[in-house]
């Protein structure tokens, strides 16, 4: 179970390529269906995988268990393939993808499944009422809907979508944002430097003013500078999303 602790979307980027996870989870299903998921279980799980022709790296030397639960927990478990309690084995959906001649339909429909919260995804009391979504099918529908998105769009809004019943109003603000963009030419990079500021600050203005953020001052002026490093991380993440929403066919763009 993981808990939900901030209060913006996340999407599963584990393995990194989607296309990945079949191998993987057909290598745990053919040597391990049946035995609990348990320590044992993961450490001989990432050694065999290490050992595997498609399998790029060496696994972790240090941290086995963990590198299973890495590969294993998040996306294939999160999104369906997957069960491991009360033993491992494939659902019907893992079955169909790994075995199936539509894969790509298959891992589809499970990522428009996707909801948080979930029995595998929980919020805390920090957030508690601040999700009621199925993001990636979300996302599909600003997609549809605006034709395109750019990844500041999505970085700066829909990252915020974490309700279902905000999405008039996150469209619309994204439209705003095209309109202002153009009396910005020229100063696009401050535009949406303070657009981002402005969606973080908005989105944690209680935790800011509460000293619940973990930066140095616990201050406004110290989150600020937080989120260079966080939209360097998202741009990553998003980059990793984007493969998966390619398989929508979805039409995203990169500034």
């Amino acid at each position: 179970m993981a808990y939900l602790n901030n209060k913006a979307l996340f999407f599963t980027t584990s393995p990194r390529t989607p296309s990945k996870m079949i191998p993987e989870i057909q290598l745990l299903s053919e040597h391990f269906s049946g035995r609990k998921w348990n320590k044992q279980s993961q450490v001989e799980f990432i050694d065999l995988l290490a050992q595997s022709e498609f399998f790029e790296g060496s696994g972790s030397s240090n941290n086995k268990d963990f590198s299973a639960r890495d590969r294993i927990t998040r996306a294939p478990k999160a999104l369906g393939f997957v069960d491991l309690s009360p033993h491992i084995e494939l659902t019907d959906a893992g079955k169909a993808l790994v075995y199936g001649h539509r894969p790509q339909e298959v891992f589809l429909r499970q990522l428009l499944k996707f909801q948080l919260p979930s029995p595998y995804h929980v919020e805390t009391n920090n957030t508690e009422g601040t999700f009621f979504i199925k993001p990636y099918l979300e996302i599909m529908r600003l997609i549809r809907d605006l034709e395109s998105l750019s990844f500041d769009e999505l970085k700066i809004f829909a990252l915020m979508l974490t309700d279902y019943r905000q999405y008039d109003m996150v469209k619309n603000a994204i439209l705003n944002f095209r309109a202002e963009k153009e009396a910005h030419k020229g100063q696009y990079k401050k535009f949406v430097d303070e657009k981002w500021t402005e969606a973080l600050l908005q989105t944690y203005s209680e935790d800011i003013d509460a000293g619940k953020t973990k930066t140095r001052g616990n201050n406004r002026q110290e989150f600020e500078k937080v989120s260079g490093y966080k939209e360097k991380k998202y741009k990553r993440l998003y980059r990793r999303l984007f493969s998966l929403l390619a398989l929508y066919g979805a039409c995203i763009y990169f500034p």
